[in-house]
């Protein structure tokens, strides 16, 4: 069934009851979802397993709708949206990226104050007890198989095994101290098939999406330091070469393993959480 956003930017439920009580009106379903996006410029929201769909009339809408819908979508975009937008006649889009869907909708309501639903804060991460994380039933293990085991690939299958997770592996390299990626599980063929092969050698600062890689080892090194096991939520808009922008959520295990050579491997676990939400947590 479908959330209508009303003026104020609150969420309704468009019930007969509350069409009667509220705005006095008695008309059919669709009659009613129509007369509140087109008259009253209320959004109109509606998400079907990967897809969102949104009815609107921009040229009605408030600041306050527009936000609120930019929120709404932001927060549960997974897959496509199909937008219906009402001018003298209804059009119809399809967008594959929420960044897409954000530039349409403001460009289409010129004048309004609406900021980055996603703000300004592109990576966010809040640590988590080790005891609480999904990975605490085998960081002991985990810590076991990262210090014994030579074949760093093997190390990462072993891993997934113990664990449904993507597993990947860095050295960090004291001449430059830069995180040299080592191997990465299967599970990266999702975003790019050919990343295991690139990654392979290549700096992390330099894989995939620059800005990114820069804040994730600058993390990596900081653990490093304390050489402390490290769990942490992560909310992170991340832009990637084959599927654009794209807003990244898991649970992260951070491992520091110095080997018997000396050398230090930095092991991450990352389970998706698409629960997550550290940004409206952090205003």
């Amino acid at each position: 069934m479908p959330s209508y956003i009303d003026a104020r930017g609150d969420l309704v439920k468009l019930t007969d009851a509350f069409a009667q009580q509220t705005l006095q009106l008695r008309l059919s379903r669709e009659a009613l979802a129509r007369y509140v996006i087109v008259n009253l410029g209320w959004a109109e929201i509606t998400q079907l397993d990967r897809r969102i769909s949104i009815r609107c009339r921009p040229s009605k809408m408030t600041d306050m709708t527009l936000a609120a819908l930019l929120y709404e979508v932001s927060d549960h975009f997974d897959g496509r949206i199909a937008l219906s937008v009402f001018g003298s006649e209804w059009s119809h889009r399809v967008f594959f990226s929420f960044q897409s869907f954000f530039a349409f909708m403001v460009s289409v309501c010129p004048g309004m104050e609406c900021p980055d639903p996603w703000g300004s804060q592109r990576f966010i991460r809040t640590p988590i007890s080790n005891t609480k994380s999904q990975f605490s039933s085998i960081l002991a293990q985990a810590r076991l198989v990262s210090s014994n085991l030579v074949d760093a690939d093997g190390m990462v299958r072993v891993l997934g095994k113990m664990l449904d997770a993507r597993w990947s592996v860095c050295r960090l390299d004291d001449a430059s101290s830069q995180s040299v990626i080592v191997a990465l599980s299967d599970e990266f063929d999702n975003f790019n098939p050919s990343w295991r092969a690139q990654g392979n050698g290549a700096k992390l600062v330099e894989f995939a999406n620059r800005e990114y890689g820069s804040w994730a080892a600058r993390h990596q090194r900081a653990v490093v330091e304390k050489m402390a096991d490290t769990c942490e939520n992560v909310d992170a808009i991340v832009t990637l070469p084959l599927i654009g922008e794209m807003r990244l959520r898991y649970e992260c295990l951070t491992l520091p393993v110095r080997r018997a050579d000396g050398s230090i491997f930095v092991v991450c676990g990352a389970i998706d959480a698409p629960t997550i939400n550290l940004r409206k947590a952090s205003g």
